[in-house]
This record gives C-alpha cells, structure tokens and sequence, in this order.
C-alpha cells in the first residue's frame, strides 16, 4: 500500500470501512430489510410529467 500512498493506518481504515459495508449489507439481506416507499421507488419508475 506504501507504493500507492497509503499509510498502515490509511490501510487499516479502508479495510475497516470495507468490511463494515460488506457486514452491513449482508445484514440487511438476512433481514429482509427495505428501505421506505418513496426511497425505494427512486429512480425505478419513470417521473410524472
């Protein structure tokens, strides 16, 4: 990662970040979470005119 510009603490916080994400949508899936109505619907249907 130092060839890159990466510090082990830049590392460190990706790999974190990284695999907190990957936790969380997994999560979500088992759960069979959705989001609202209106945040789901965004952008999947064409806007009124």
């Amino acid at each position: 990662m130092a060839a890159h510009g990466f510090s082990d603490e830049d590392a460190w916080d990706i790999a974190a970040i990284t695999a907190f994400f990957g936790l969380s949508n997994r999560m979500a899936s088992f759960s069979g979470m959705q989001p609202n109505p209106e945040f789901y619907l965004m952008g999947r249907v064409p806007k009124q005119k």
